[in-house]
């Protein structure tokens, strides 16, 4: 009963983030008047503070509750010129990795922060040099917590196959030079 109460309790945050009231509505009662933020992903860590990614690719955090998101980042080359959609990972407070693929469609682009925003570390991946024919397709973040974490790259299906490759990094992708090593 508890999850399904938090799940509602995001569900509202989601589609009010970034939105106002009317000032003119009788007590108790809110209308939405206009929106700044449409969400595709949103991470609560209490009632105050959390990380979202909005359908613009804007990185957002708030430390004054989810109607009160900011733009800490904004992805470049976003609109058309973006070849596949942006993947975040949010696994604190204080962490968000983003992936998303060049507007050249070279590079697969990883960006973190370990202090809420305040600066961005970027690595690039050619992703042709993970398999032959590789295309920008799209790519999948997740983190089990600030340091271990999976990017889950997939070429664009062709003639009924697709590439799949799984990385990892135990480290936020700090050793060796390399963000992530294939998963075997």
């Amino acid at each position: 009963m508890r999850k399904k109460g938090f799940a509602i309790l995001c569900a509202v945050f989601i589609f009010t983030a970034g939105c106002s009231a009317r000032e003119d509505v009788p007590a108790g009662i809110s209308r939405v008047e206009e929106c700044s933020f449409s969400l595709k992903q949103i991470s609560l860590f209490d009632e105050k503070t959390g990380w979202a990614l909005s359908s613009e690719n804007q990185v957002l955090f708030t430390e004054d509750g989810p109607e009160s998101f900011s733009v800490i980042r904004e992805i470049p080359g976003t609109g058309s010129q973006m070849p596949g959609p942006v993947s975040a990972a949010f696994p604190d407070e204080h962490t968000a990795y983003t992936a998303y693929f060049s507007p050249d469609q070279v590079h697969l682009i990883v960006e973190s922060t370990a202090d809420r925003g305040a600066s961005w570390q970027q690595t690039s991946i050619e992703y042709s040099s993970l398999c032959d024919g590789c295309d920008a397709g799209k790519a999948y973040l997740d983190f089990t917590d600030s340091r271990k974490g999976y990017l889950l790259y997939c070429s664009t299906p062709a003639a009924g196959k697709m590439t799949k490759i799984l990385l990892r990094t135990a480290d936020g992708g700090k050793s060796e030079g390399q963000l992530y090593t294939a998963v075997p």
